[in-house]
């Protein structure tokens, strides 16, 4: 949090400084920029709508929530304690969303006073912008009667357990990697059975932001990240999230797709696709797949685009009218088997750099319309979108470990023609950490050109000139030598995965004794 934010938040304003003074935010100044519509012309629909979100989210949420505010909506906000979100949000309910019951009935009780004391006349929608806040949303809006979203709780912790939504597509003939599944440390010894090819990818189920998902390439391998995997998993602070959907946190080991990854930005409304845009991923790095950034709107070929998105009208349609809510759906196109693959769906609006790259490219502001749909108002008509802008992003990855002491964006970037933002998450002192300690960024920049090499070239000159320092708290080698710029804070887990590895390799002891040391 930077000395702003903690000023804001300590004095309680009433009204949010502009985001251009907020020295985490950047926005352009090229006038061609700054002239594209950052709304749709139905934004007034929302005035005077009482909106509750679960969980704030990232910082990078705020400008969504600002969005909102001056929109007219009253936004009320369940979460622990407040935080960066304090100007725009007109009511706080400090909860912990992990019990579920608690919640529920602490929500009803503010809720019915409110009412009462006219604090507020009605509640027009419950929604979310964080991962962790879909189940308990779900719950939320079935219990006080109003319109299921992201959709159904069956259909959120389907679609959240990674397990249980590869069966699902199984069920309903939607491409996915095949996969097997182990649930204790004691089954790592069954991998030795089971006609595995390598590489394989191994991810946390259910799971969130790259968490300990990583590539392998033989059986040793996957052994000992297993063990890693389940020690750490066991320590992490995140499990109390998982534990809302009942299900026992598992490891998932699936087949690896090659060929193109891309996005798909949606707005579902009763079953309807309203919008969906495909973006390309850049190449992610391994073994642990840290996003590196993306271009929209993807060049893939026709057959390629059309492909995707009867995969994705699949998924839409095995749940009738029952999603209402923003997805962002993950798959790779494999270009040897000339197929798409979903990865999985997020339901919920992407993070970082998404809401940016879907309103240049697209002009589609995806808070706007999510938020339009948790509220029963008619969503913006505009599938498949036509292209505004080419659009490129990077994603700032570290060479090492230790306490970030300097960043900044220099004027020559802000300044740029082709500049179209950017935002840092860290502030001067903070940790910054490699994977598997920690998995998410430091920040991202967007930048515009007139074709998609161009925004990609923009891009990336651009993020060459965005210093970060980082005072090392060891002399070890970049754990991504191949990436000149860097990020990474987020989650934390309570055993050190290099520990791990040296009891395992020096101390000739059991991977099982290992985790249960853990």
């Amino acid at each position: 949090m930077t000395i702003l934010q903690r000023k804001v938040l300590e004095e309680g304003a009433a009204a949010m400084p502009s985001i251009d003074s907020l020295d985490s935010f950047f926005e352009p100044t090229s006038p061609s920029i700054r002239e594209l519509p950052r709304v749709s012309e139905q934004i007034g629909d929302l005035a005077g709508k009482t909106v509750m979100f679960i969980l704030t989210g990232s910082y990078t949420r705020v400008s969504a929530y600002m969005m909102l505010k001056n929109a007219g909506v009253k936004i009320i906000m369940v979460h622990p304690e407040k935080n960066f979100a304090v100007p725009a949000v007109y009511r706080w309910i400090h909860c912990e969303v992990t019990n579920i019951p608690h919640m529920l009935k602490m929500v009803t009780h503010k809720i019915q006073g409110w009412k009462e004391d006219g604090t507020i006349d009605s509640l027009d929608g419950v929604l979310t912008f964080d991962e962790y806040g879909c189940y308990p949303a779900a719950c939320l809006a079935e219990h006080l009667g109003l319109r299921p979203s992201p959709g159904p709780t069956d259909v959120v912790k389907k679609t959240n357990v990674k397990s249980a939504f590869r069966q699902h597509c199984i069920k309903h003939g939607i491409r996915s990697p095949k996969f097997v599944t182990i649930y204790t440390p004691e089954e790592i010894g069954t991998l030795d059975s089971m006609e595995l090819q390598f590489p394989v990818v191994c991810k946390p189920s259910p799971g969130a932001g790259s968490m300990l998902v990583k590539m392998l390439h033989s059986l040793p391998e996957l052994k000992e990240h297993a063990a890693i995997a389940f020690a750490n998993l066991n320590s992490s602070k995140d499990i109390k999230h998982w534990a809302n959907t009942g299900v026992t946190v598992h490891l998932q080991i699936e087949e690896y797709i090659g060929g193109q990854e891309v996005d798909v930005d949606c707005i579902i409304q009763e079953g309807k696709i309203c919008y969906a845009a495909i973006s390309d991923n850049k190449q992610t790095t391994r073994p642990y797949f840290c996003e590196m950034g993306g271009v929209a709107p993807s060049k893939l070929p026709e057959s390629a685009i059309a492909d995707i998105y009867e995969q994705l009208e699949r998924f839409v349609k095995s749940h009738g009218t029952r999603l209402n809510s923003a997805l962002h759906y993950e798959a790779k196109y494999d270009f040897d088997r000339q197929a798409s693959f979903v990865i999985e769906v997020n339901l919920r609006i992407g993070a970082a750099e998404t809401e940016c790259l879907n309103r240049t490219a697209w002009g589609v502001n995806l808070a706007e319309q999510y938020v339009r749909v948790a509220c029963g108002l008619e969503a913006m008509q505009c599938y498949p979108p036509k292209k505004q802008l080419q659009v490129a992003s990077t994603n700032f990855r570290p060479k090492k470990a230790g306490t970030l002491i300097h960043q900044k964006v220099p004027l020559e970037v802000i300044n740029d023609e082709s500049f179209v933002g950017a935002t840092l998450y860290l502030s001067e002192g903070d940790r910054v950490g490699l994977p598997p300690e920690s998995f998410s960024a430091l920040g991202w920049l967007c930048a515009s050109g007139e074709s998609y090499e161009e925004a990609l070239a923009n891009c990336d000159r651009l993020g060459d000139l965005v210093v970060f320092t980082v005072d090392a708290d060891t002399p070890n080698e970049a754990a991504f030598p191949d990436v000149d710029a860097g990020t990474v804070s987020g989650q934390s887990f309570g055993r050190d995965a290099a520990s791990i590895l040296n009891d395992i390799r020096s101390d000739n002891r059991s991977f099982a004794d290992v985790v249960d040391d853990s």
